[in-house]
């Protein structure tokens, strides 16, 4: 039949279809809440804590669930970018709150490139995931936040495999597990993908040719994003704007540069 012939007959079943409605979308930030942060019901609060590379421990989880009946309101919220919210603060609680020992490490006042590090499991504990993954997503976070000068946040996102529990295809920098053949042996390497997003312009990232050794992956990451840092038209280009300005084919250019050299 077609769409067209089908769609008409349908219309005919069950009359004129609903319209689309209005978009309301009011950008995107991949649910990061970092800070403190007032509620609608006056005089609470909402504090957003980082939690590096989504991993915390049983101690940290007692701590916290003390903390939110003591301060909040008894709940922990989570968020898609591993990261957890403590909810119903007071006004006249923040500041003890602010000084309890377990938000040094999950601070609400997070450095930049380790706040915005997503990484899934890897093969830590997943059968399916060729390489590890969490460790050396905050071990690249780290080297970033001490190498690496920038205010506009990069969203980097690393996956163990192809099945993209880590949500590589929306990160402004997708790094996807894979394995390099070495006169020594295989080792860990990553395929690199740019310029991924969701909310208005929402789009997969693109995959660049070029694998990249485990060890050197900070490395070329940190010379990508100064190159973007250097080469953005203003402070406010965000990473995702300037790969959809330069294109895909001049990102490919400097990752080749920069794969070369090393």
């Amino acid at each position: 039949m077609g769409v067209e012939k089908f769609q008409e007959k349908l219309i005919e079943l069950i009359g004129p279809m609903e319209s689309l409605g209005d978009d309301r979308t009011v950008g995107w930030n991949g649910s990061y809440f970092d800070g403190v942060h007032p509620q609608k019901q006056a005089g609470l609060n909402y504090v957003g804590l980082s939690v590096p590379v989504g991993r915390t421990n049983s101690d940290e989880f007692d701590a916290l669930a003390d903390l939110a009946d003591k301060y909040g309101d008894g709940k922990i919220r989570t968020t898609i970018s591993q990261n957890l919210i403590l909810t119903g603060v007071p006004d006249d609680k923040l500041e003890d709150l602010l000084k309890e020992p377990v938000l040094q490490r999950l601070t609400p006042d997070p450095k930049r490139f380790m706040s915005r590090t997503v990484s899934c499991t890897g093969n830590e504990f997943c059968n399916l995931a060729i390489v590890e993954t969490k460790e050396r997503a905050r071990r690249v976070a780290k080297y970033l936040d001490e190498n690496v000068q920038l205010e506009e946040p990069v969203r980097i996102h690393f996956i163990g495999c192809p099945n993209g529990c880590g949500q590589k295809s929306v990160a402004d920098i997708g790094l996807q597990g894979s394995l390099i053949k070495t006169p020594d042996g295989m080792i860990d390497a990553f395929d690199i993908a740019v310029g991924g997003t969701l909310g208005p312009g929402a789009k997969y990232n693109t995959a660049l040719k070029g694998r990249v050794k485990g060890e050197e992956v900070q490395l070329v990451l940190a010379q990508l994003i100064n190159y973007y840092k250097e080469t953005r038209v203003s402070a406010e280009e965000s990473f995702h704007d300037f790969v959809q300005r330069v294109g895909t084919e001049t990102m490919q250019s400097k990752l080749t540069e920069i794969l070369a050299a090393s």
